[in-house]
């Protein structure tokens, strides 16, 4: 029998539950058709898989990624935007801000709408640590990568998550649980791309992202 549960925990016996093991590709598709339903924040992987399917190219794995994803989430959108007056996409949470037009200027407001004590702490100590010094590695590695020909499905995965965050609303960097929900994407394309590629440094790196995530529990 299969059933699928509100229940995250276990999702994946769930699903095994309704998909036999040679059916790997369409239980896949049921997870990413989920994963961007749930949190917008899946898309950027999304996106990232597209334009690698773009790159190698395979247009028909685009197209069916489209109609997995795209489709179910811009339909959900409408159906939210004619129920509750505006669609579900937006940085959310009280006191919400919009999507910054230029690079990092989410972090900047720390400084220009708060106190310079607080923008040293959390615009440059942390949010410098944790998203705008591995972004702009990411950016430069995915540049590179291009440059030379050696694109990856990784590179896409590391150039799309970087491009993200530089963008974000001032009150998603205001918070730190705030940005620490967009970090996940990063962390985990940085981890891949640098197991990949044999970038020492940038593994070693990951463990001052765990020590920030412990920090920002605890405070």
């Amino acid at each position: 029998m299969c059933g699928v549960g509100a229940r995250n925990d276990d999702l994946l016996p769930q699903l095994e539950q309704c998909f036999a093991p040679e059916d790997f590709e369409r239980r896949t598709l049921v997870i990413t058709t989920m994963g961007g339903m749930a949190a917008e924040v899946t898309l950027a992987v999304m996106s990232a898989y597209a334009l690698a399917f773009l790159r190698f190219p395979r247009k028909d794995l685009v197209f069916l990624l489209l109609l997995a994803v795209g489709l179910p989430f811009a339909v959900w959108q409408v159906l939210l935007w004619a129920w509750l007056g505006s669609p579900g996409v937006g940085s959310g949470g009280a006191g919400a801000t919009g999507f910054e037009l230029l690079p990092y200027r989410g972090i900047g407001r720390l400084w220009t709408e708060g106190t310079l004590a607080g923008f040293i702490a959390q615009g440059l100590l942390f949010n410098g640590a944790a998203v705008v010094l591995p972004g702009l590695w990411g950016l430069y590695r995915a540049g590179v990568d291009w440059r030379t020909r050696q694109v990856s499905l990784f590179t896409c995965l590391l150039l799309v998550n970087a491009l993200v965050l530089p963008f974000l609303p001032f009150s998603t960097y205001r918070e730190y649980l705030g940005i620490l929900r967009f970090l996940p994407g990063l962390v985990l394309a940085t981890l891949l791309y640098a197991a990949a590629h044999n970038q020492h440094r940038a593994l070693r790196y990951c463990l001052w992202w765990l020590l920030l995530w412990v920090l920002a529990s605890v405070g």
